[in-house]
């Protein structure tokens, strides 16, 4: 089977590989490909949708059935919309928050609205981080007001909310992205 790293019309492609936690227990990390530490493992694209969807049973299976023992990251979220993994990223993210799982999705901002059924559950947990977010980020993405929002905001500085309110932070930057 070849390989294809664009997965096809508009497929972001895949990447998963096991990992092993602290507890000895294997899971897989799902991410569409970019450029990062993901790199590295297994493309997995159009052509595998069979591997992708059975990776993803197994992944939900195992988050239900271990309520609040899992973290999971997905990056690059959005990335998913129309593409044959859309159904059961969804049903992943959904089972493992109802089953108490740590649960992150990152995306670009402008990204998130069209993404209507994978942002549905972070959207109405009403938590998350915001970096450097405008006025109306807090509202459309986690339905949380952040109050009034300065235009000169500082590099790595942004809002936690919890509970649907915005509480500020800023994020310490590596040295090399230090202005």
């Amino acid at each position: 089977m070849a390989d294809r790293r664009d997965g096809g019309a508009g497929d972001p492609g895949v990447r998963a590989a096991p990992i092993q936690s602290g507890h000895g227990v294997g899971v897989h990390r799902l991410a569409p490909l970019r450029s990062s530490v993901a790199a590295a493992l297994e493309p997995f694209g159009g052509g595998c949708a069979d591997d992708l969807a059975e990776i993803i049973e197994d992944l939900t299976e195992h988050s239900s059935g271990n309520p609040g023992k899992l973290k999971i990251f997905i990056e690059g979220l959005t990335e998913f919309t129309d593409t044959v993994a859309e159904s059961g990223v969804s049903q992943l993210v959904s089972a493992s928050i109802k089953a108490d799982q740590w649960v992150i999705g990152e995306s670009e901002t402008s990204t998130w609205s069209s993404a209507w059924s994978l942002a549905q559950p972070f959207k109405s947990g009403r938590r998350g981080l915001l970096i450097n977010p405008g006025d109306i980020e807090g509202d459309s993405l986690l339905n949380t007001s952040l109050g009034r929002v300065s235009p000169e905001f500082i590099p790595g500085r942004g809002y936690i909310v919890g509970r649907g309110k915005a509480r500020k932070l800023q994020i310490a930057l590596p040295p090399e992205n230090r202005g």
